[in-house]
């Protein structure tokens, strides 16, 4: 869970997180930086519930089990 008063999320901020498999993002006007879940093998889902999501390229490189990106934008 990514809560929603963080605005970015640093290069390799989750990289290699051998337990990571789902992640939820809550904030509004976020940026993902390049290769910030780079390497999660477990890492399936990634569930965006805000809006104006900036992800640079590479993000989840190397994270051979994803699955789903989910983006629900809430009212």
């Amino acid at each position: 869970f990514i809560p929603e008063n963080v605005k970015t999320i640093q290069k390799y901020a989750y990289a290699f997180g051998e337990n990571l498999e789902r992640v939820i993002i809550t904030s509004k006007n976020i940026t993902i930086e390049e290769k910030a879940f780079y390497g999660c093998g477990k890492l399936k889902t990634v569930l965006f519930l805000g809006e104006d999501i900036e992800i640079d390229e590479n993000v989840f490189g190397e994270t051979r089990s994803f699955r789903k990106l989910l983006s629900v934008i809430l009212a």
